[in-house]
């Protein structure tokens, strides 16, 4: 059945309408938006297209407070984002959210904590004001000073050119 065959044309456009309507906030709980580039970059073997797929898919499931799906999605994503650091330090500060909705502290302390070692090992400035951002909403409610502590952290390493779009004045 040549119907649903998709050239990577197809596929690449997918990805890019599925990170439009992301970034416009527009997005609909249609998860299957994804599922024939998934298919396609499952089958060419693209590992990267595949994590990206996976990671966009997740983001779907987590605007719509889907959180498991969006956790397996995250998951799925990061085994084949192997050479995508960012993406991996992205993928972990994700899962770490999702921890805290769910009161698993644990697990949350160990997301932030590999992402934290990806930014360092990045010396990426906006993933560890990230990070610190995270760290300092986990810590608010049962230590407020340490909170505070991360969230003047997490201005110090947000980068100049991003504090107008997170409203820091």
């Amino acid at each position: 059945d040549g119907n649903d065959k998709i050239t990577e044309q197809d596929a690449l456009t997918q990805i890019n309408q599925t990170r439009i309507l992301l970034e416009k906030d527009s997005i609909s709980d249609n998860d299957s938006i994804l599922n024939s580039a998934i298919k396609y970059f499952a089958e060419c073997e693209n590992n990267e297209r595949l994590a990206e797929c996976y990671y966009l898919q997740g983001e779907i499931f987590n605007r719509n407070r889907f959180y498991i799906r969006a956790s397996e999605s995250y998951a799925q994503a990061m085994l084949y984002a192997e050479n995508d650091k960012i993406l991996q330090g992205n993928i972990l500060l994700r899962q770490a959210v999702i921890s805290r909705f769910k009161m698993a502290d644990k697990a949350e302390n160990e997301y932030l904590t590999k992402a934290y070692r990806i930014a360092l090992e990045l010396n990426d400035s906006l993933l560890m004001a990230e990070v610190m951002h995270e760290k300092a909403l986990s810590e608010l409610k049962r230590e407020p000073p340490k909170g505070l502590h991360y969230m003047s952290e997490a201005l110090i390493w947000l980068p100049r050119k991003e504090q107008d779009k997170y409203g820091v004045y």
